[in-house]
């Protein structure tokens, strides 16, 4: 059984294609008959009428099309798909810090920014003094510093967390 998500209009509907011709619309059985007249036009036929549609373009996942002189754009996804998305943009709402952690032993030289500072991914947060080398330890995420838990001078063990962003 194909099952898909139709979204017109910020209002998603379900479709579960249980034969050919015959399709649960929203848990409600239809049958249905289509019928291409050229590249663009189609005829559907849903239960007793006939709906003549012209479509006006598609790509991967959305459709443009006429219906009854009406202009209507939907986007089609698999269940599968629309769930994972739907996770996808769930998780990148929720309000997380991500930590910025040591990758060795070492000595904190130096802080470059303080609490509150906006920083980039990829930019340079900290100096640690590992075997004898200075080491940038970089950004992993762009937001603003909510927490700094280690002083300049202290030393840190391998996935100490020195700061943490917002």
């Amino acid at each position: 059984m194909n099952e898909f998500v139709v979204d017109i209009a910020n209002n998603k509907h379900s479709i579960k294609f249980v034969e050919e011709l015959k399709l649960v619309f929203n848990e409600e059985p239809i049958e249905i008959d289509f019928s291409k007249i050229n590249e663009h036009v189609y005829l559907l036929k849903i239960e007793d009428k006939v709906y003549d549609i012209t479509v006006v373009f598609s790509d991967r996942d959305k459709l443009g099309f006429l219906i009854a002189g009406n202009y209507i754009e939907l986007k089609v996804k698999t269940k599968l798909r629309d769930k994972a998305e739907e996770v996808l943009k769930n998780k990148s709402k929720e309000n997380h810090l991500r930590d910025l952690t040591s990758p060795m032993p070492g000595l904190l030289l130096k802080i470059l920014k303080a609490e509150g500072d906006e920083v980039k991914l990829g930019d340079n947060l900290v100096v640690l003094e590992a075997m004898k080398m200075e080491n940038n330890l970089k950004s992993p995420a762009t937001g603003k510093i909510k927490k700094i838990f280690k002083k300049p001078g202290s030393p840190v063990e391998k996935d100490d967390v020195i700061l943490s962003i917002e």
